[in-house]
C-alpha cells in the first residue's frame, strides 16, 4: 500500500501542490496516476525513477512511500 502521507509531504516540500500537477510533471494522465496510488496498477521503474527524479526522493523516501 502507498503510504500517501509520506507522498503528500514530500509533494509539499517540492512545490507540487495537487496530485493533477504531480501527473502533469510525470506525464501521465490524472486517471493512471489516482490508479497507482490506489493500487489498481502497478508502479513500474520508469515512474518510480520519475518521481524519485521530480520529488527528490532519497531511497529512505521510495522505501517509506512503497514498501511501509
Amino acid at each position: 500500500m502507498i503510504n500517501n502521507k509520506h507522498l503528500r509531504i514530500k509533494m509539499i516540500e517540492n512545490d507540487v501542490n495537487s496530485y493533477d500537477e504531480l501527473a502533469k510533471k510525470m506525464r501521465m494522465t490524472k486517471q493512471n496516476l489516482h490508479c497507482k496510488i490506489k493500487e489498481k496498477i502497478n508502479w513500474n521503474i520508469k515512474d518510480i525513477r520519475k518521481l524519485k527524479d521530480l520529488l527528490n526522493l532519497t531511497a529512505e523516501d521510495i522505501n517509506k512511500i512503497f514498501f511501509n
